[in-house]
């Protein structure tokens, strides 16, 4: 009888041991991490970019003279070869044509550059209707930009633009409006014009394709980071991080204009309030977080 008594003690207090472990094990969730950035007003540019393909400032192809055909002899240019007005080039041998001994015509240079394409190999027979080489001038060269009808009205000759280049994806280039076509082509409903880059280092090579943005206005404006925004169901909205509850307010935002990596708020938050730039996907209207600017998590 004791030894039932005794079980049925143990059972209980086995029991209560149990119920007392459940109760002092409570689970917290971490707090999510963020990161935040000040919503700031600054100058914000509109601008339209346009591309092109750089050119020289003046390009000219040398042919034989009028009258000339024979063969190539002598050819002393190659490609990258920097030449003057007058510099010999190569010699045509008009023997195989007029029969006549000793018969050769020199090709000059017609002005300064740089030799970028050769077209003949000694040997060749030439008339004078053949292509000899192409001369450059590089030390300024141009890109030419078809511009929008729309966007006509706001650009000028002698406006300044940036010039960006896959070739030098860290740097910017800058260079100017120097021409605008007469009229408008009506199949493409764009206006020609010519942009000059003064290229004393020769850097900046024909052929090379390149990217416009040329600044229309400026203006002030709250700009947050574009990446920042959430869109769901056609609202936007960001999430506002209060350094006082540490928690995180969803704010419906009115956007504007975008500027590259940034985007313009009309309504819904002011200057100075902390949006959150990291971790926003991952929270909910009033949550508390935790913030880590500075660190790489998340």
């Amino acid at each position: 009888m004791n030894k039932w008594i005794v079980l049925v003690l143990f059972s209980i207090l086995v029991v209560a041991c149990k119920e007392d472990s459940k109760k002092s094990v409570k689970y917290t969730k971490p707090l999510t991490p963020i990161r935040t950035k000040a919503a700031t007003i600054e100058e914000a540019y509109d601008r339209v970019s346009l591309v092109g393909q750089v050119e020289g400032e003046k390009e000219i192809y040398i042919y034989p003279d009028v009258s000339v055909s024979g063969i190539i002899r002598n050819r002393k240019i190659v490609e990258g070869d920097p030449v003057v007005r007058g510099t010999p080039l190569m010699m045509i041998d008009r023997q195989a044509v007029t029969g006549n001994h000793y018969n050769y015509f020199t090709v000059r240079a017609k002005m300064k550059g740089i030799i970028t394409n050769v077209y003949v190999q000694n040997g060749d027979l030439v008339n004078p209707q053949t292509k000899l080489c192409k001369i450059v001038q590089m030390k300024r060269v141009k890109v030419v930009i078809d511009i929008p009808e729309r966007e006509i009205g706001k650009i000028a000759k002698g406006q300044e633009v940036h010039i960006f280049l896959h070739s030098y994806p860290d740097e910017r280039f800058n260079g100017r409006i120097t021409h605008l076509y007469p009229s408008v082509d009506p199949t493409t409903l764009t206006l020609r014009g010519e942009v000059a880059i003064d290229n004393p280092d020769l850097k900046v090579k024909p052929g090379m394709f390149a990217r416009i943005d040329i600044e229309l206005k400026k203006k002030k404006a709250l700009l947050i980071p574009l990446d920042s925004v959430i869109l769901e169901d056609n609202i936007r909205y960001v999430y506002i991080y209060d350094p006082k509850t540490q928690r995180v307010n969803q704010r419906k935002i009115l956007t504007g204009e975008t500027y590259g990596a940034k985007i313009e708020v009309i309504k819904g938050i002011q200057d100075g309030d902390q949006v959150v730039v990291a971790g926003h996907y991952q929270v909910i209207d009033q949550e508390k977080v935790k913030v880590i600017n500075g660190n790489r998590q998340p």
